[in-house]
């Protein structure tokens, strides 16, 4: 918030976003209060123009955010940072410094899911600006957060080197270094990065007898850990629905060459955690991604329950996604 003291236009996005977000989330803002959003959006607008580039360009961020929270992933794909991006481009080669690289972080993460959800290759900027925040933000990244942009470039790696899953499988070669460097991940996170609980599925069961879905329980300590077990997780599950038909997975532990399994580890880390920024829009198109994908009907409830969850916490528009599951599930069934 400090930024937001010194800049009054940003203050008034952050202001915009608030009542935006609370609109989406269900609560009815009177007429004043539309009026009040309209107003300031065009204020906001006007006086950026007037700031100077890294300023704009931080209120352009939360302006597009305000419009992204209203968008249902379906329209993902048409949406951009168009001016964000540009005055990144008119800032290069300059150390990108905060807020910037969080919100160039938050483009990141939002081309992936939707490459998640298209099946297409990710935007181009994805890698290079991954690299640009890793290597050169000011001041330099936590070593959280740049295990969760190691997370991020594995997952934009696989993307672009296995899209069109319908069209063509990747070659041997690149899947076995995509696979290889995912599990060493995996093997290698620090144990902050680890679940401070970890019980499997059978397991789950028996312990929590208030429910009939038997997710596994893996609880984490914060939010970042969580997003970087779950990214790993959907890395995992895209290489093996794109394994090369004659390759076989090189490990040990047969678990994790299982589809099956990384995808109940998917809906375990989003349905037995609880932190109110953990609905990243990844963790989001890997719950779509898995969820067509689970007959168990305790299961299928779960995650009905999970992703109303997910709209009434950020506001993102998901009774589409909502209303096509439950009539793929029942066509399934032999109801529909």
């Amino acid at each position: 918030m400090r930024y937001a003291d010194q800049k009054t236009p940003v203050f008034e996005a952050i202001v915009l976003l608030a009542l935006r977000q609370l609109e989406s989330a269900g609560t009815a803002l009177d007429n004043s209060d539309t009026e009040r959003c309209l107003v300031i959006q065009r204020k906001v607008q006007a006086e950026l123009s007037q700031e100077d580039s890294q300023t704009a360009a931080v209120g352009e961020a939360l302006l597009a955010l305000e419009r992204f929270l209203r968008l249902a992933p379906a329209q993902w794909s048409s949406f951009g940072f168009p001016r964000f991006t540009q005055t990144l481009s008119d800032l290069s080669p300059q150390p990108l410094t905060e807020p910037l690289a969080t919100f160039t972080r938050l483009q990141c993460r939002i081309g992936l899911a939707t490459s998640i959800l298209t099946r297409k290759k990710p935007p181009p900027y994805v890698n290079p600006h991954l690299a640009s925040i890793s290597q050169h933000a000011t001041p330099p990244q936590s070593p959280s957060i740049l295990l969760l942009d190691s997370c991020l470039f594995r997952l934009a790696d696989c993307l672009l080197a296995n899209a069109d899953i319908e069209v063509a499988r990747a070659s041997a070669e690149s899947w076995l270094h995509s696979w290889t460097h995912c599990q060493q991940w995996y093997e290698g996170r620090p144990p902050w990065a680890q679940p401070i609980l970890d019980i499997r599925s059978l397991e789950a069961r028996r312990i929590d007898t208030e429910t009939l879905c038997s997710f596994p329980i893996q609880i984490y300590t914060t939010t970042i850990a969580l997003l970087s077990n779950a990214v790993y997780h959907i890395t995992s599950l895209l290489l093996l629905l794109r394994k090369p038909r004659l390759s076989t997975v090189p490990t040990q532990d047969r678990h994790l060459g299982s589809s099956a399994w990384h995808a109940q580890q998917i809906a375990g880390i989003a349905t037995r955690n609880d932190f109110a920024d953990q609905w990243d829009p990844i963790l989001i198109a890997g719950l779509l991604l898995i969820s067509k994908d689970m007959t168990n009907k305790a299961q299928q409830d779960t995650l009905l329950a999970c992703l109303g969850k997910i709209s009434d916490t950020t506001g993102i528009r998901l009774r589409e996604e909502i209303d096509a599951l439950q009539s793929h599930w029942a066509i399934s069934r032999g109801g529909g």
